[in-house]
């Protein structure tokens, strides 16, 4: 008989079915698709492994940084996308906190932490002060310790009993020194005011004996029925001690130094002796007496001037009478060599309005004279 894939003739028949594979055949088969599908599972998992290995070091990463520089940068995700989704969303916000911004952040936590420690030191040391003990170890609760530690009362209360710093321009606003007076600078922009007796204490250092500073100069010299002013150098390089003597009031200004005997030149060595306030570093004398000859010509002047003030002032009691408002006159000098500031004076008066009408300017010389009466302004020229 013939096979069953054979007609009758014996021609094999094509195309009425699959040819038969033999057993081996289809085992190397069914191998070979078990391996391919087992090859995807691993690439797919592997894949997941990768991604979450680099996804949540990082995702730590960023939330540590955050939490410890005191940042908040928010976590939104989704609760409806996978957990490998919701990984690099994490991922990619906790990189949203770019380098920029935390370093502004940073800053701005630093300069608040700064400030915050400053103010913290600024009242420990306050609190510090309010509670210095004596040098006798005594009680310091009690209102006045700090100016009793530094000024006692049985050794100088009867002279100085508190000392406080105010603005050198608050002093010149309050009393016209007479000269003119150099800006503050670094290391002289205050004025040192030492009280005498209670009884002259602004209230706010009364109620605070540590206080060492008042900006308000006008309350600072409240209760001063006095005011004794002290002009003195303030270069860098002078050393240089001011005492104030409890003694019978003077207006003088002595000045010590440690001056050498011969030369006069400053010399550490030697003890400090009385100088003139003339005598500079140097040994060199500012203002030195004058010679008998320059006094007698000083004689002559002052005797021409005493031969003629009464005189003098018959002729100027009129004149001052009739320009004086409210007993006050304004007096001037001027010399030919003078007369253009003094247009400028006069000009820039007017400018603004001002009366010239009480000011008398006295002249050396005639065209002096003419030029201020000109001006307008009472002149007055003694030709003796």
């Amino acid at each position: 008989m013939l096979p069953s894939n054979h007609n009758h003739t014996g021609v094999p028949v094509v195309g009425t079915g699959p040819p038969r594979r033999s057993s081996s055949a289809k085992h190397n088969l069914h191998g070979n698709a078990s391996h391919h599908r087992n090859g995807s599972s691993l690439l797919s998992s592997s894949t997941i492994l990768l991604v979450l290995a680099t996804a949540i070091p990082s995702f730590f990463l960023g939330t540590l940084t955050c939490l410890f520089a005191g940042i908040d940068c928010q976590h939104q995700s989704s609760a409806t996308v996978n957990l490998l989704e919701a990984w690099r969303s994490a991922d990619r916000e906790s990189t949203s906190c770019t380098a920029s911004s935390i370093e502004h952040q940073l800053q701005a936590r630093i300069q608040t932490l700064q400030a915050q420690w400053e103010a913290d030191l600024e009242t420990k040391i306050q609190q510090r002060t309010r509670q210095m003990v004596k040098p006798d170890g005594s009680d310091t609760s009690t209102s006045g310790y700090h100016r009793d530690w530094l000024f006692p009362s049985d050794r100088t209360g009867r002279f100085v009993t508190a000392l406080v710093r105010t603005p050198k321009l608050g002093l010149v606003d309050n009393l016209d020194l007479g000269v003119p007076v150099d800006p503050p600078g670094k290391g002289y922009e205050d004025v040192l005011l030492l009280y005498s007796r209670e009884s002259t204490l602004p209230q706010p250092v009364r109620d605070d004996p540590t206080l060492t500073f008042m900006a308000n100069t006008t309350a600072a010299l409240e209760h001063c029925d006095f005011v004794n002013v002290v002009l003195t150098e303030h270069s860098a390089g002078r050393k240089q001690c001011i005492a104030v003597v409890p003694q019978y009031e003077s207006y003088h200004l002595q000045k010590w130094m440690r001056a050498h005997p011969q030369s006069g030149k400053l010399d550490t060595a030697v003890p400090l002796r009385l100088v003139s306030r003339g005598h500079a570093d140097n040994g060199r004398q500012n203002f030195i007496p004058p010679a008998l000859e320059d006094a007698r010509q000083a004689w002559e002047v002052l005797k021409q001037y005493l031969d003629s003030v009464d005189a003098v002032l018959e002729e100027l009691k009129p004149l001052l009478e009739n320009i004086a408002i409210e007993n006050t006159v304004i007096v001037m000098v001027v010399n030919f060599g003078q007369t253009e500031l003094l247009m400028n004076f006069v000009c820039a008066a007017k400018s603004r309005s001002l009366d010239l009408s009480n000011v008398i300017v006295f002249t050396t010389d005639q065209e002096s004279t003419d030029l201020a009466t000109s001006l307008g302004l009472t002149a007055y020229y003694d030709q003796r």
